[in-house]
């Protein structure tokens, strides 16, 4: 693996800093040394390649200029992420619809199993390229949540909205067989739970402690969330 410690050290600094002429010298220098591969493949010290900066500063026009010279979309990074999983949680759209363009695995998972329509959380315009491009709705992660769990704990109206509508399994069941619904009751987003109720949520589902989403609104004294779904 090419480290960063033997590319040259304005690389970095140039793809984060947007300075896209720089980027290309720095290219065309190694291309002339028949190194260009080993370049934009180099890895930081979390694991980063130079795309995966570029993904994260929001630069489009670098990120197009590497992967125009090779830089492959599938590298993760020391947590498993990839430049589509970066881009994705910070909402750079042109730059996700750019990686998959490029053939990016859109179901690349992180070390917890996330893949980036769970990760992208409350970027709801980025939600939808994901799905448009044939995001799994319901992949779940190492603890057995889907994209729906996340945004009705979190709060994230729209993009439970936007992930029912591309029909999202509201009964899907955590490994402590928790729902969507009980995420949203304990958090006390009574809008998101009367949303997963009018598609099907099961408001007597238990969970692994016999805990339904009505005794989690109750524990946490949760007044408006208790209401709505008695």
């Amino acid at each position: 693996m090419t480290t960063a410690a033997s590319v040259p050290p304005s690389l970095y600094s140039a793809v984060h800093d947007g300075h896209i002429r720089v980027v290309q010298r720095i290219l065309d220098e190694a291309r002339q040394r028949g190194d260009v591969a080993r370049i934009v493949e180099a890895r930081n010290d979390i694991g980063m390649t130079p795309l995966m900066v570029a993904a994260c500063s929001g630069s489009v026009q670098i990120t197009l200029l590497l992967l125009e010279n090779g830089a492959g979309p599938d590298a993760k990074a020391k947590s498993g992420w990839t430049a589509l999983s970066m881009a994705a949680a910070l909402g750079h759209l042109e730059i996700v619809a750019l990686l998959l363009q490029h053939g990016a695995a859109i179901e690349a998972k992180d070390s917890y199993g996330k893949t980036a329509l769970s990760i992208t959380e409350s970027h709801v315009d980025t939600v939808r390229v994901l799905l448009e491009h044939g995001a799994v709705v319901d992949a779940a992660d190492n603890q057995g949540w889907t994209a729906l769990f996340w945004a009705a704990l979190k709060g994230y109206d729209d993009v439970v909205a936007l992930l029912l509508e591309f029909d999202a399994q509201v009964n899907v069941r955590d490994h402590n067989q928790e729902t969507a619904i009980m995420q949203a009751t304990y958090c006390n987003h009574v809008r998101i739970a009367e949303s997963l109720l009018e598609h099907g949520a099961e408001i007597d589902a238990q969970d692994k402690d016999g805990w339904t989403a009505l005794f989690h609104a109750v524990q946490q004294n949760h007044e408006d969330a208790t209401k709505r779904i008695v």
